[in-house]
Order: C-alpha cells, then sequence, then structure tokens
C-alpha cells in the first residue's frame, strides 16, 4: 500500500487546523503523526481514512501501482472503540468485517481475537466489558483481513487503556505487518518499541 498527500489544509470552526501538508508513505512505512493536543492528529487520521473531508489538497492510495479508494485502502481504529454496546464481541466484528467488505468467518474471527488475547470474550456483550477488554476487541478488526499488509492500518492512539504486557503484544502485531509490507500510520502519547525498516514522522 502507497499513500501521497498533497497540500492538505483541515478547518475547524472556520480556523486553519492544519494547512500544505505533503508527504508520501511507501509500502512497510511505520508513519507516526506528532503534535500538541488539538494540531489536528485525528482529524488528519480520518481525511486519511476518508471519513472526513479536506479544506484543500488530495490523498492519493495506491496498491500495486493502482490508484484505489481510501474505504478499500485503510482500516481506521479510532480512540473511541466504535462498537455496539448492546452487541457481541462477534456481532461487532461480522459488522465491521462486512463494512469493509470482508467475508468474517468464525474461525478468523477467533484468530483475530486470539492473537489479542482476548477469544474467550467472542460472545460476550460489548458493553459489559473492561475498557481495556473493549480496547483488545475493537483492535481485533485489524486482523479480520488474513492479507496481511492488503490495507493500510490508520490508528488513533491505538495503546491507550492497554497494559504493558498488552502494548508489547499490540507492538509485536504491528511489526509484523510492517514487516509483511503494510503501511501503519498513527498517533500515540506513549513510547512503544515498535519494529519497523522504514520510519517516518509528520509532526503537525
Amino acid at each position: 500500500m502507497r499513500l501521497r498527500a498533497d497540500g492538505l489544509a483541515a478547518e475547524r470552526g472556520g480556523r486553519a487546523v492544519f494547512a500544505d501538508l505533503s508527504f508520501v508513505a511507501e509500502p512497510g512505512t511505520l508513519l507516526r503523526i506528532t503534535g500538541a493536543n488539538g494540531a489536528g492528529k485525528t482529524t488528519l487520521l480520518r481525511i486519511l481514512a476518508g471519513l472526513g473531508a479536506a479544506a484543500a489538497g488530495s490523498t492519493t492510495w495506491q496498491r500495486d501501482g493502482i490508484d484505489i479508494s481510501a474505504a478499500d485502502a485503510a482500516c481506521f481504529v479510532g480512540h473511541a472503540n466504535a462498537f455496539n454496546e448492546a452487541l457481541t464481541v462477534r456481532e461487532n466484528l461480522v459488522y465491521a468485517a462486512n463494512l469493509s467488505g470482508l467475508d468474517a468467518s468464525s474461525q478468523s474471527i477467533e484468530s483475530a481475537l486470539t492473537a489479542l488475547g482476548v477469544k474467550s470474550l467472542v460472545n460476550r456483550r460489548f458493553g459489559s466489558l473492561s475498557q481495556g477488554q473493549r480496547k483488545r476487541s475493537s483492535l481485533a478488526r485489524l486482523l479480520l483481513d488474513t492479507q496481511r499488509g492488503r490495507r493500510a492500518w490508520l490508528l488513533d492512539e491505538p495503546f491507550v487503556a492497554l497494559d504493558v504486557d498488552t502494548q508489547t503484544q499490540l507492538a509485536a502485531i504491528i511489526s509484523a505487518e510492517l514487516a509483511a509490507g503494510g503501511l501503519v500510520i498513527y498517533t500515540s502519547h506513549q513510547a512503544v518499541d515498535i519494529a519497523a525498516a522504514r520510519v517516518q514522522e509528520v509532526s503537525l
């Protein structure tokens, strides 16, 4: 997956948040977005994911040299878990898979949850889980596409609400995705060691 951003700008309430932002991220890149609170980190991620509109500029996603839509290119996991509290973890993941055009089998769901240490929660109602359990269950949507590196991961504060052991586990999952040629773009206020052949930073 390859991403090119040209002259991106964003506004909030008629006020400029950032402007004239350009960068290129190649397959296998770990791209960290940094900046003070309110600098527009989440706004930028949402623009890249196609969930928000830029005030100016453009983004181009490419897979194997072919332009594709943001919806086909990226999987976004925001700071909020964005799961329905009345549904089970399995039902939420099936819904997330359907939105991404994936056919989530019981095996793929359980495999994703196992990777994050929460397989036992598969039939639990999401609203009954602790914050850490919710975060890990939500992050499992990243692993529903069994073809590693096919979609970029856009992660907004992915390590929040996770204990140290789970942060290390998630870092290993991200490292494996990068090694498979994936592209991971994230924001984080926490220093977590992620293995990456190519590291970039965009400062807002």
